[in-house]
């Protein structure tokens, strides 16, 4: 039975996450457990990122309406999440669940990301002294990462409903097993006319 790697491998990897485009520089030899989590931490670190050089731009933490629609959002978002949450992930072998456990991971990663897209706009968005507006999307995109992200206790979860629907696959060992290589297409054999 495969072992949790746990969290290190994934910070090893976030350094890559916070370089524009970097994220097509995680190796492709990657699990899809550690590139789950290396897209969750280098997302929550970006997040923080950006809210520092959003601070050095403007420092007024007054509450106004535009953090209440970010609040508003943020809600909305964590109800999404919760509820994909709760997305069955495909038994009928190996490959189908790492596809669906990839697919559920990066929609939740996908929602949180908008509740901090949408604050970064209303930052700008709803005049000077709005620093809030961006704040406010940092505690509601982090739950929400947290509810979807690969924990040991959500991989766990998981492993207790596949078992208890009869399936003999083991989530740990779908997820840490070598990444399938991609299907390459023949070039085409290309004569340079001068």
């Amino acid at each position: 039975m495969a072992e949790d790697p746990g969290w290190k491998p994934a910070l090893k990897g976030v350094r890559r996450m916070l370089i524009p485009g970097g994220a097509a520089m995680i190796p492709k030899r990657e699990t899809a457990l550690t590139t789950a989590r290396t897209f969750a931490v280098g997302a929550v670190i970006g997040w923080f990122a950006v809210g520092g050089f959003l601070a050095l731009l403007d420092q007024d933490l007054t509450p106004t309406t535009a953090a209440e629609g970010v609040a508003i959002f943020g809600v909305v978002e964590v109800v999404l999440i919760a509820a994909l949450r709760r997305r069955e992930l495909s038994v009928e072998n190996a490959r189908k669940l790492r596809h669906s456990f990839a697919q559920t991971f990066f929609l939740g990663y996908v929602l949180a990301n908008t509740v901090m897209i949408f604050a970064f706009f209303a930052f700008f968005r709803a005049g000077r002294g709005q620093l809030l507006a961006y704040l406010m999307g940092i505690p509601f995109a982090a739950f929400g990462l947290w509810l979807i992200a690969p924990t040991k206790d959500r991989l766990a979860g998981q492993q207790a409903r596949l078992d208890a629907g009869g399936s003999d696959l083991v989530v740990l060992e779908v997820l840490e097993a070598p990444p399938e290589p991609m299907p390459q297409k023949p070039r085409p054999n290309r004569r340079r006319r001068w």
